[in-house]
């Protein structure tokens, strides 16, 4: 990781969110959506360990919402995926990349919440 090399501060940081936001179309309402992805990455800084979660809407590459955590567990995946949730009308399809997952909590919810009626 790139913190491993050098030492990453808060505002470096927030420079490349901005920099993220420029070049990244975000839409935040809430409207049908066919197939969106989720993913999670490990952030380490300042040597600590952040857990970002993000999901993209796969038609037109539009972030939806991205979250940073600095724990991750079943507890933090399913608030996420909850919220992802109401930035959907319908019921969308999610692609989930559970062979990269070291922890795979963001697959058992989305597994749980699927099979609850």
């Amino acid at each position: 990781m790139l913190s491993e090399i050098h030492s990453v501060s808060h505002n470096a940081v927030h420079k490349w969110v901005k920099k993220f936001e420029e070049k990244l179309t975000i839409s935040t309402e809430k409207k049908e959506r066919k197939l969106i992805a989720i993913d999670e990455t490990v952030v380490k800084a300042n040597k600590k360990h952040y857990y970002v979660f993000s999901v993209v809407n796969v038609e037109g590459n539009v972030l939806i919402l991205m979250k940073v955590y600095t724990t991750r567990n079943y507890l933090t995946a399913k608030s996420f995926i909850k919220e992802v949730l109401n930035y959907c009308e319908n019921k969308s399809k999610f692609i989930i990349d559970i062979i990269q997952t070291r922890n795979l909590s963001v697959s058992v919810v989305w597994l749980n919440l699927c099979s609850t009626p």
